[in-house]
């Protein structure tokens, strides 16, 4: 009798133990494996929205200390403009100024300006990142494009349009 005691707890024990088991990789493992996924995710949205709240606060540093120019300083602001990117390396082949659009909010107006300019990677992206250096004026990238060099492919031929903001006509 005492044997089939301990064979009964014994038998017992294993089903709870094999039932522990089941249990654990049928429900528990799986939504601690969801559990993991969810927190990457959260990290990453995490470290998405600190970059923009930095990205605003640089954005809002730029903004107050930036001034509208009107049309007789748009000459001004070109040559600031191809002095520092003469300065990095920059070719422009070519500059077209293009007709002054009213912005969509109405407080200011945009001066779009197509630049065909030659450099390498490296210079590129020194001159895109010194656009915010700009003394005369603020400028915004509209657009670009980027292709390599028919002849040199270490070059770059980009097509560049920069907008120039401009003070509200009076």
């Amino acid at each position: 009798m005492n044997m089939a005691k301990e064979k009964l707890t014994s038998i017992i024990v294993g089903g709870i133990v094999i039932g522990g088991i089941i249990l654990y990789f049928s429900l528990f493992r799986p939504l601690m494996i969801d559990l993991r996924l969810a927190h990457h995710d959260c990290d990453s949205y995490d470290n998405a929205l600190t970059q923009a709240y930095e990205a605003m606060e640089h954005a809002k540093r730029i903004n107050n200390r930036k001034e509208l120019i009107d049309e007789k300083g748009v000459s001004g602001a070109i040559d600031e403009l191809t002095t520092m990117g003469k300065s990095i390396g920059i070719n422009f082949t070519s500059i077209s100024l293009r007709e002054i659009e009213s912005a969509e909010d109405g407080n200011f107006r945009l001066l779009p300006i197509d630049f065909l300019i030659e450099s390498n990677y490296k210079e590129l992206a020194l001159f895109l990142g010194s656009l915010e250096r700009l003394n005369k004026g603020l400028v915004v990238v509209e657009s670009f494009q980027i292709s390599p060099h028919k002849v040199k492919p270490e070059i770059l031929n980009t097509e560049l349009t920069l907008a120039l903001c401009l003070n509200k006509e009076k």
